[in-house]
């Protein structure tokens, strides 16, 4: 049999993570996290899928994209999210130039990526 170790991990927030790609500023408060208890401290999503849920989440949070874009084009657009199964946090999108809700479409999991990065979340 293979001696598989079932990892450990303890369930945290980020106070705020940010990130910036293809003309979308996106900013999360609160944002959940698993950090690995092996001490390498890893920070990974927090739980499998989560990331998949989260845009469908965003959207949700977004509404009307005619409305909302209009909106974050002046300044950031604060919303609350709920991801199944975690606890509501915040999002705050800005937009630098007007988008089609095409290209808003493809172009938001970059900015996205990029916190996740910019927070060392991995998957």
């Amino acid at each position: 049999m293979f001696n598989k170790t079932n990892k450990k991990y303890r369930r945290e927030t980020l106070s705020l993570i940010s990130g910036e790609d293809r003309g979308i500023e996106i900013a999360f408060g609160g944002y959940p996290i698993r950090v690995s208890d092996d001490g390498s401290e890893a920070r990974s999503e927090y739980y499998p899928d989560f990331n998949s849920r989260l845009m469908d989440a965003i959207w949700m949070a977004i509404g009307d994209y005619a409305t909302f874009s209009e909106r974050a084009l002046k300044q950031p657009v604060s919303m609350d999210v709920k991801v199944s199964h975690a606890p509501i946090f915040q999002v705050a999108i800005r937009i630098e130039a007007a988008k089609s809700k095409r290209e808003f479409t493809g172009d938001l999991p970059d900015a996205v990526i990029s916190a996740l990065k910019s927070a060392r979340i991995g998957r």
